[in-house]
């Protein structure tokens, strides 16, 4: 990738000649995970070494409200008791 001012090329990576992993992998791809994955390219390419990991997702679950046994949050992670 190379910073050309108005983005990034982003450039597929060649296994070997012609062969394009990622494009074989985003060939399979359907519905909402396609048009995620075009968009996280499209970002890639538009901020380069600028973007960052997204800010994760608040459950939309309760606290503690699981259907695999009981939750004990410490801090950002959950460890997750079974027996309990």
């Amino acid at each position: 990738m190379a910073d050309s001012g108005s983005g990034w090329t982003v450039v597929d990576f060649e296994r070997m000649r012609g062969d394009f992993p990622i494009r074989t992998f985003l060939a399979t791809l359907e519905g909402r995970n396609k048009a995620e994955s075009a968009a996280l390219i499209q970002q890639v390419a538009a901020r380069g070494n600028q973007l960052r990991e997204p800010a994760p997702r608040k459950s939309r679950e309760p606290s503690g409200c699981l259907n695999c046994g009981a939750a004990i949050s410490y801090g950002s992670s959950t460890a997750f008791n079974p027996g309990a």
